[in-house]
């Protein structure tokens, strides 16, 4: 998750630079896009390796609601973010998403480090 969330922190500072060429652009998010889903994927890699049988079942629902909670208000919060400040918009909301995300899994880490 720390990996995932940091190449997701450097992609979106990267965008707006790669915007500027469709060769720089299309391999960008194809490689950040491949990357940053894996949060998905990790994330519910731990939660097997952590829970199991119907705590498993209670913890997968929990984090299918949370990711489409997130999946429900991202794009809005880009949307408002993107009138606000024009297309830079997009790549600070991200950055920002990215810098939570990445503050939060460093504090789990921190706090399950004996």
């Amino acid at each position: 998750l720390l990996a995932c969330s940091s190449v997701g922190l450097v992609g979106a500072a990267f965008l707006p630079a790669a915007s500027a060429s469709l060769g720089t652009l299309y391999p960008l998010l194809f490689l950040w896009g491949g990357v940053i889903v894996g949060v998905y994927t990790v994330g519910l890699a731990l939660l097997g390796d952590r829970f199991s049988g119907p705590t498993l079942a209670s913890a997968n629902t929990g984090f299918v609601m949370s990711y489409n909670v997130g999946a429900l208000i991202g794009p809005a919060l880009a949307g408002v973010s993107m009138d606000a400040m024009g297309p830079q918009g997009l790549p600070i909301t991200l950055a920002l998403c990215f810098s939570a995300y990445l503050a939060l899994a460093i504090s789990r880490r921190a706090a399950e480090t004996p």
